[in-house]
């Protein structure tokens, strides 16, 4: 498989040469110096060969658990904190005892199904994310869950949580700090500029029927982020994005963690 924008061709088992991001200047936010510094290049979503999309195992290894997304310890303390949802606002925000990370300008379908709720004027068919946090894992499993367009896990292989958005098709990573957080408000498009992290733009995949209509880019906008385990084999969990609402059925899109330099 290949990373798209800037990284390198191979095989399942992927090598990274990454180099530290510059600094923030201080004048759009204010952070904590980081713990950990990558590249900016995108990390996905991973293709093949022939430019088709990779398609990741779906069984998990033994030993795989899913990052918890509700009572997480995002800055080291032993206590729980949380990922919001403000779909007025357009609002992620991760929040901790002593401060918050919030992204702004995510424009991504969190409804699902909206103009269809259970009744006129009623609320919406599927459950929605919100301030409190994702929809419940009964919701999930029984698919009446809405997109989640974000999701934490620790995608550097330093340990610590960091924050994944994905908008308009634009998947971001905010690397977390852990104990050295800070609050900090950046905007999407900021994300790897402002503060420490990456974006994958979507692609378009080349179609594997080989037939000439033009396919759309991929992720789709009404997407939910899956935290997986090391799908390309350098010791850093990865991560996919799903399509999977009727009227939106898309193909998965992966994509690869970035060890720390």
């Amino acid at each position: 498989m290949r990373r798209t924008g800037a990284m390198a061709t191979g095989a399942l088992l992927l090598a990274f040469g990454l180099t530290a991001c510059g600094g923030d200047d201080g004048t759009a936010v204010t952070a904590a110096a980081p713990t950990c510094s990558v590249d900016s290049a995108a990390s996905g979503p991973l293709t093949t060969e022939d430019g088709a999309l990779f398609t990741p195992p779906v069984a998990a290894p033994d030993d795989w658990v899913d990052p918890p997304q509700e009572d997480f310890d995002w800055d080291g303390d032993g206590a729980a904190d949380s990922l919001g949802f403000d779909q007025a606002a357009g609002t992620i925000v991760v929040t901790w005892a002593d401060g918050s990370l919030t992204v702004t300008g995510v424009r991504s379908d969190f409804t699902g199904e909206p103009g269809q709720p259970v009744e006129p004027g009623g609320d919406p068919f599927l459950e929605q994310p919100t301030e409190s946090g994702p929809p419940t894992e009964d919701a999930t499993e029984e698919g009446l869950a809405a997109p989640v367009p974000a999701a934490v896990a620790d995608v550097t292989g330093d340990g610590l949580l960091d924050l994944l958005v994905v908008d308009d098709g634009i998947a971001s990573v905010v690397v977390g700090a852990g104990a050295d957080s800070a609050s900090v408000s950046v905007a999407q498009s900021a994300i790897g500029t402002e503060v420490e992290g990456w974006r994958n733009p979507p692609v378009v995949p080349a179609d594997p029927s080989g037939t000439t209509f033009d396919q759309p880019p991929v992720p789709y906008d009404q997407a939910t982020i899956v935290p997986r385990w090391d799908v390309t084999g350098d010791d850093v969990a990865d991560w996919v994005i799903e399509s999977n609402l009727p009227r939106a059925l898309g193909p998965v899109t992966a994509y690869a963690g970035k060890p720390c330099a």
